[in-house]
Formats: C-alpha cells, sequence, structure tokens
C-alpha cells in the first residue's frame, strides 16, 4: 500500500494549481481591458498587478531559499524572468512567466499523483489470501504460505494468487488490467494463468508455479512501489542541466549588460544639449559625425552622412545626425 501524501505536499500543490488559475484569468482579463473596453495601461494592468503580488511573489520567494541552497535550477532563470518583467515594465510577460511556471509544477503534480492512484488501485486487486486444496476440500490460506506445486482452488470472480498452470476446470479469465488485451482468455488443462488475473464463472484448480512473491503481479507492484519510492530523489533532466547552464547565462547577461554600458560611456555619446539638438549615438549610426553642429562637417564627411539622411530612435524620438 502506497504512503499518503503528506499535508505539506498536498498544499503546495495546490498552491500550484491555484497560481496558475489565477495568472491564466489574469491575463484574459488583462487582454479583454486593454483591447475590448479600451482601458489606459494603468486599469488593464491592474489584473497583472494582482497576479504578481498573489502569485509571482510566493514563486520568486520559494526560488530563492533554492538560490539559498545553491540549487541552481531552470526555474531560477524563470524567477529572473519575472524579477526582470517588473522592473521593465513588461508585465504581461512577466505573467506569462508565472503561468508557464506554476502551470508545469501543477501538471508535473498530477502526473505523479496519477501514477499513485494507478500503485494503489494495483494493491487494492491484490489478494489477501489463496485456497489451497486438501483433500476433497480446500483451506485458507496466506500468499506467503503458498509453495511450488500447491494446488489452489480459484473461486468465481476471484483473482489468481500466484502463477501457475490449470490442472482442473475449464472458464475464461480477464487479463487486461495487466496485459491490455479488452477480451476474455479461455483456460483449459495445461493453459497458463498469470496472477492478477479475474476468473470468470466457474471455479478451476491451477497448481502454483512460482512462490506470491516471484508472481508477475507482485514484481509489477514492484516495480511501481520502486519507481514511485525513488521519484522525490530523482532531479528532473531540466534541472540537472540548469546546474550548469543557469550560473552560465547569469554571467553572460552580465558581461552583455557592461558592454552596453560601455557602449554607451563610448567617444559617440553625447548628452542632449540645452537646444535639445544632441542626443547619445547608441546605435552608432552617426559614427564620427555624432554631436558636431551644421558648419563643422569636415572635408570628406559629407559623402558619408548627409544631414536628416539617417535617423536614430530614442524613447519614441526621432532625431538626424547633426552633420
Amino acid at each position: 500500500m502506497t504512503k499518503p501524501q503528506p499535508d505539506g505536499a498536498g498544499r503546495a500543490d495546490r498552491l500550484q494549481l491555484f497560481i496558475a488559475g489565477l495568472s491564466l484569468v489574469a491575463i484574459v482579463t488583462h487582454l479583454v481591458l486593454r483591447f475590448g473596453f479600451k482601458l489606459e495601461p494603468f486599469a488593464s494592468n491592474l489584473p497583472l498587478w494582482v497576479a504578481y503580488v498573489l502569485g509571482g511573489a510566493p514563486l520568486v520567494w520559494g526560488l530563492l531559499g533554492n538560490l539559498w541552497r545553491r540549487e541552481f535550477g531552470s526555474d531560477l532563470l524563470a524567477g529572473i524572468s519575472i524579477v526582470t518583467a517588473v522592473l521593465l515594465g513588461e508585465y504581461l510577460a512577466g505573467t506569462l512567466v508565472i503561468l508557464m511556471l506554476s502551470g508545469g509544477e501543477a501538471l508535473e503534480s498530477f502526473a505523479v499523483q496519477n501514477a499513485s492512484s494507478v500503485l494503489k488501485a494495483l494493491a487494492k486487486r491484490m489478494p489477501s489470501v489463496a485456497h489451497r486444496k486438501a483433500g476433497t476440500s480446500f483451506e485458507e490460506i496466506a500468499l506467503d504460505a503458498i509453495e511450488i506445486g500447491d494446488l489452489l482452488e480459484v473461486l468465481p470472480h476471484e483473482i489468481c494468487p500466484v502463477d501457475g498452470t490449470v490442472t482442473e476446470g475449464r472458464g475464461v479469465m480477464d487479463e487486461s488490467f495487466l496485459t491490455g488485451e479488452p477480451y476474455m482468455i479461455s483456460k483449459t488443462p495445461g493453459s497458463n494463468v498469470i496472477s492478477g488475473a479475474l476468473n470468470g464463472e466457474t471455479s478451476i484448480t491451477i497448481r502454483a508455479d512460482k512462490l506470491a512473491i516471484d508472481s508477475r503481479y507482485a514484481k509489477i507492484m514492484e516495480v511501481m512501489k520502486d519507481s514511485e519510492e525513488k521519484r522525490p530523489k530523482m532531479r528532473r533532466l531540466a534541472d540537472r542541466l540548469g546546474a550548469f547552464y543557469t550560473p552560465l547565462a547569469v554571467l553572460l547577461a552580465l558581461g552583455r549588460l557592461r558592454d552596453f554600458r560601455r557602449r554607451d560611456r563610448g567617444p559617440h555619446s553625447l548628452s542632449r544639449k540645452p537646444d535639445g539638438s544632441g542626443f547619445p549615438d547608441r546605435s552608432g549610426l552617426c559614427g564620427p559625425l555624432a554631436g558636431r553642429a551644421p558648419g563643422q562637417c569636415q572635408q570628406g564627411d559629407a559623402p558619408q552622412l548627409k544631414p536628416g539622411n539617417q535617423q536614430e530612435t530614442r524613447e519614441h524620438e526621432t532625431y538626424s545626425c547633426t552633420c
């Protein structure tokens, strides 16, 4: 029998499901308010802020705990994306990341619970006693007491306790729960039977060919239990890779940010003049002509760039190079 899921794990699963549902509702509401009712950004972003406070904050807090424990998983990049989206004002993108992160956790929990329910169903089908023939009658014995060569009576609608061979009687057995074959299998003297199969309308006598612990049904139960016990100890492949590429991605991003800052402080970066005629040359289009006033162009400059024939955009403002 499987162990019940701890209350803490159950609460965590419900929290992930709540955050995923909240994020989805917030995104849909935001889109309706923005494109349906044409509201201002402040009003249309309110649902996204609610998703950030009630959903994003718990996720980021949990990821900070992982960071403190030096667990560099792939989810850490998602947490960085959430925080970055807030700083840049891209609330919709951040809420989408919250939905993907919490939705993935909720789906994973659902898969684990589904596997546990299958194991519980298998455990319920496992018979607790067997009927061993003793002369003209039979006696009830525990499964552990069955020995190879014992003659066992399988009553109508009873689960076959061990793998064996039919010695007396004719009937059918339902093995679909084990093999997936959607029809009844005929059993006659000499036919093989497998543990866990459901007997039909007639009693049959079988000879035990294996011990209960070595029968097919017990092996299936053993594999299922083993996989469930090892599942919490196994890390997802993405987390294993994340332990390497997450720090690398953060370092690359910081290096790229440093390059941008250096370029902004380069020789062609100028502040806006009091008359509004000067702008930093952030894209490098103006080149050596940046910041020069009309009449200061040197010979050979005009063929490279004439006034107004190339423009740059900064904060939705368009301006021309000075030469």
